[in-house]
């Protein structure tokens, strides 16, 4: 039977695509105002309830900031959608249908995105995090905040069954976690242990080609999340805290940052027989608090 925390894992990561994919298919289309109008009432049944059942599966119950959010935008964009469905009724245009999928679905302001990233940072203490969401108005940046509240929390990482451990040179845990898939296996095998200023990592493998990674030291708690397909590895990562600017700009497929950058994001592909060797080169690049230049870094941002 597999393990439950694994299951977690795996159902959270099929709502995340399944909502990801619905709000791509549910954009209006010009001159079907029927049509859009039918696919919003059925895309907001049925994703409020994905996305609370998402926030349980986050925290272990409906009992938070979190899930009284999803509920109070609900309300109130269904109350926006009653007004809108009205008025194209009526007119049958859809320059405000496709100003509300913007405004209430699709948006995701720079402001939010900097506020997640300063917040939901692994290996921190958590009393701040949840005020985040407060500041949420749109179905995407609810679930991108639920995204980051789970891949950043090392807790939930932690409950996933250790397969293999070994340690590094500061007498902490690489610990490789949860489904055996040999290509995550590698990575575990070929993770440096004499990187200085690394503390305890995780690996964790949840099955369907997906790991996570969590390392504390590296940019504070670099965070990384990879998908293989047959073809093709993608790997995705958030560095929270940007310690050496010049080091963060060079690695590969970042956003450039600069000084008062809030965190750093980054994606690169590769191919499977590539993904270990590439992830732990990169692994060597990403800048601790030992590359922090006078000057450069700022503790405030």
């Amino acid at each position: 039977m597999e393990d439950k925390n694994i299951s977690r894992f795996k159902e959270f990561y099929q709502i995340d695509i399944q909502i990801k994919k619905d709000m791509e298919n549910v954009k209006p289309v010009y001159l079907d105002n029927i049509q859009n109008l039918e696919s919003l009432k059925s895309f907001f049944e049925k994703t409020f309830l994905l996305l609370k059942k998402a926030a349980i599966l986050v925290y272990g119950g409906p009992a938070t900031l979190a899930y009284a959010k999803i509920e109070e935008l609900q309300a109130t964009i269904l109350e926006e959608f009653k007004r809108i469905e009205k008025k194209v009724l009526e007119s049958d245009r859809n320059e405000e249908l496709l100003e509300f999928y913007k405004k209430r679905i699709s948006t995701m302001s720079l402001d939010f995105l900097n506020d997640v990233k300063k917040e939901c940072v692994g290996y921190s203490p958590t009393s701040r995090i949840s005020d985040v969401v407060k500041k949420a108005n749109s179905i995407n940046e609810l679930l991108h905040f639920l995204h980051a509240e789970f891949n950043n929390n090392e807790m939930n990482l932690k409950s996933i069954p250790i397969l293999a451990e070994k340690e590094n040179k500061n007498k902490c845990k690489i610990c490789y976690r949860g489904v055996d898939v040999p290509i995550f296996k590698s990575i575990f095998s070929l993770f440096p242990t004499d990187l200085a200023n690394v503390f305890d990592t995780d690996i964790v493998s949840i099955g369907d080609g997906r790991a996570i990674i969590m390392a504390n030291g590296l940019g504070h708690a670099l965070s990384m999340e990879i998908t293989v397909a047959e073809e093709k590895a993608r790997v995705e990562y958030f560095i929270p805290k940007i310690c050496n600017v010049s080091m963060v700009n060079a690695l590969p497929g970042i956003n450039r940052v600069n000084y008062d950058s809030y965190g750093a994001t980054g994606v690169f592909e590769t191919s499977p027989s590539l993904l270990p060797f590439e992830v732990v080169d990169f692994l060597t690049k990403v800048p601790t608090d030992k590359d922090i230049k006078e000057g450069e870094y700022n503790p405030h941002r």
